[in-house]
């Protein structure tokens, strides 16, 4: 028998109205012996994951949900997509989707440090596209 993992669970998120509570009870149900937990943008459930799933014997899987956006994209470019007079695709899609998972302690230290950034680096962005 092959134990699924639930690879991308979002926590009380608008993608979901469940519970960390719950997630690690079907988990459990299901017997994989880990749980996951992806938020968008954020680490925000991350430590309420991790004390539950170690209370209840399974492996926690920190991870987050990102967005990047490249507008130095070649294949866009070559494509013929416009961008405005700061270098930014005016109508290519606003951003792609990214599921990174922390293996270790520096790893998940690592992506605090990151996400700590983000708001800067969103608002220098969000400049560019006005």
């Amino acid at each position: 028998m092959i134990n699924f993992i639930s690879p991308h669970c979002h926590i009380q998120s608008l993608d979901s109205a469940s519970t960390p509570e719950a997630f690690v009870k079907r988990e459990l149900e299901l017997g994989t012996g880990h749980i996951t937990v992806t938020d968008h943008g954020s680490l925000g459930a991350a430590r309420k994951v991790y004390d539950l799933a170690k209370d209840a014997g399974i492996v926690p899987i920190l991870g987050v949900e990102g967005y990047f956006r490249d507008d130095t994209d070649s294949i866009l470019t070559k494509h013929g997509y416009p961008k405005n007079s700061n270098g930014a695709f005016t109508t290519a899609p606003k951003y792609t989707h990214i599921t990174l998972h922390a293996k270790d302690q520096p790893a998940y230290e690592c992506m605090v440090r990151l996400l700590s950034k983000a708001d800067e680096r969103l608002d220098e962005t969000l400049l560019k596209l006005e």
